[in-house]
């Protein structure tokens, strides 16, 4: 008897609501993060990819409902205790990788069961492509970035040095007498990199190249991608010594567009010199002829275990959301605050947020800027407000100032003791982190505070000792508490013949701080 729609619907919706699940959690970071926006082109696709790979007239295996059970059932139910997890932590990075394989397993298990080894082999390719879109844990991608960053600079200082330009680096800065340069994380090249790899794996599998000719298509294609990404990142410093920041930020997008459209032209190239000149072998035993179908959507599916997955799936989120409300029904409220750093300014200097930080910390507002005081201390300082139910401020556990500030020049001497700084309207003194910097000749001393809308446990947070780890984000979930809203304030503030040493330093910010946050 042929397999109607009636019969395989049930399975299409368990494992697709399970690739829903996974796409749902990546999303965050598709539509946040630049660097990992291809991913709403590689999903489908990896699911043309799948499509071309599968015959049209597969042969008939009857399913094994043992194997299925076996290898699916465990990464189904997990899916509850995670979307648990997920909705105290929905910008950990981890989840995506176990999400992805939560998809991926049952998925390959209804394969298996349908025609072991023979028929995963179809799936293995658009799985792996697919993979590629999930973003990296985030002090991988930091670090990353970061080399990059300095190894373009170098390269930059260089051509700079060599067209007769006196030029210094500063961590990714790079000053002329004229302006200052920042080689952000755009210009670090991570995107072209990443972008080349996607497309030299998509391309070598269209047209089914055998492994060595795949790798080799990789790897020009990340020389390519580097090459370009360094005349860029030379042309726009260029333009800002010779014509000024204006210009080069006039520029910065057309090139960066050029860039990608000349990296996607010296692949198809590539692919032409490989298939014309240079005739390498492509992989055999596949036809036009004979594949690209939707086959592989009509193979069966134990009915018993495709309405278990549908019903654990719609368990999965009527229970989390009836476990938050329980538990955040009766936390008590936090002072509001707001933040005002223009307020009882000399001067006041707005700066640029790069794209990576609005990636990286998934804020709903934030401002960055530099001032002087009406008593002309020169300060600086950087907040940022997430609504309740939005990213996770634990982010702020890698994003330190450490990382970010070194980028700019900075050096960290000294981890103080945290402080309590009193904020007039608080119920109670809040608990600061502090740092101290070396700039040029400059010191500058850092102090920072995450101000929740919820008190978890009734106690106003430690920062960042308490729940900006692996540990702290499960305990948020174990307890119930999902984001509420919060606020982060930075400031920092430079020394000068006043301000000589920390524990002034913490006297003039406390006193700074008066000014710019209102609790109520």
């Amino acid at each position: 008897m042929p397999i109607t729609w009636r019969d395989y619907w049930p399975p299409l919706l368990a494992f697709g609501s399970c690739w829903a699940f996974a796409i749902w959690q990546l999303k965050t970071e598709w539509n946040l993060n630049p660097q990992y926006a291809y991913g709403w082109i590689t999903a489908p696709l990896a699911l043309f990819l799948l499509w071309r790979d599968s015959e049209q007239n597969p042969a008939e295996h009857n399913s094994q409902t043992k194997t299925l059970w076996i290898l699916a059932t465990p990464t189904v139910i997990m899916l509850l205790p995670l979307w648990i997890v997920r909705e105290a932590n929905p910008d950990w990075r981890l989840l995506n990788w176990a999400f992805f394989f939560c998809a991926a397993i049952p998925t390959v298990a209804w394969f298996f069961s349908n025609g072991g080894v023979t028929r995963v082999r179809i799936l293995a390719f658009p799985l792996f492509f697919f993979m590629t879109s999930v973003p990296w844990l985030l002090s991988w991608d930091l670090k990353f970035a970061q080399y990059l960053q300095q190894k373009v600079s170098l390269v930059v200082l260089e051509v700079l040095l060599l067209l007769g330009r006196d030029a210094e680096l500063e961590g990714h800065l790079i000053r002329l007498a004229t302006c200052t340069i920042g080689v952000d994380e755009a210009c670090s090249g991570i995107r072209g990199l990443q972008s080349s790899v996607v497309v030299g794996f998509f391309l070598g599998h269209y047209f089914r190249f055998q492994i060595l000719s795949r790798v080799v298509l990789v790897i020009m294609g990340i020389l390519c991608a580097f090459l370009l990404n360094l005349f860029r990142a030379g042309f726009l410093a260029y333009l800002s010594a010779s014509k000024g920041t204006d210009m080069a930020s006039k520029w910065h997008d057309p090139i960066g567009i050029a860039e990608s459209v000349g990296t996607l032209i010296l692949l198809l190239f590539l692919v032409l010199l490989l298939k014309k000149g240079f005739s390498v072998k492509t992989s055999s035993g596949f036809s036009d002829d004979s594949h690209g179908s939707f086959a592989f959507l009509h193979q069966p599916c134990h009915r018993p275990f495709a309405w278990f997955t549908i019903i654990w799936l719609t368990l999965t989120l009527l229970s989390t959301n009836l476990y938050y409300w329980y538990h955040e029904r009766n936390l008590p409220l936090n002072t509001p605050v707001q933040v005002d750093l223009h307020n009882q300014t000399r001067t006041f200097e707005k700066h640029r947020i790069s794209d990576a930080i609005r990636a990286q910390l998934h804020y709903n507002e934030a401002v960055s800027a530099r001032w002087k005081s009406t008593q002309n201390l020169d300060f600086l300082g950087f907040y940022c407000r997430w609504e309740q139910g939005s990213g996770s401020p634990l982010a702020l556990a890698v994003h330190t100032p450490e990382v970010c500030l070194q980028l700019r020049g900075y050096r960290l001497i000294e981890d103080q003791d945290e402080i309590l700084i009193n904020i007039p309207g608080a119920n109670q003194p809040v608990p600061f982190e502090a740092q101290t910097f070396s700039y040029h000749s400059e010191i500058v001393h850092i102090f920072r505070c995450y101000w929740p809308d919820r008190l978890l446990d009734g106690k106003f947070p430690g920062f960042p000792k308490q729940g900006y780890s692996t540990s702290g984000r499960l305990r948020a979930a174990f307890k119930g508490f999902r984001n509420p809203g919060a606020t982060m304030i930075a400031i920092g503030l430079f020394e000068n013949s006043i301000i000589r040493n920390f524990d002034l330093a913490k006297e003039a910010v406390e006193r700074e701080l008066a000014t710019k946050v209102k609790a109520s």
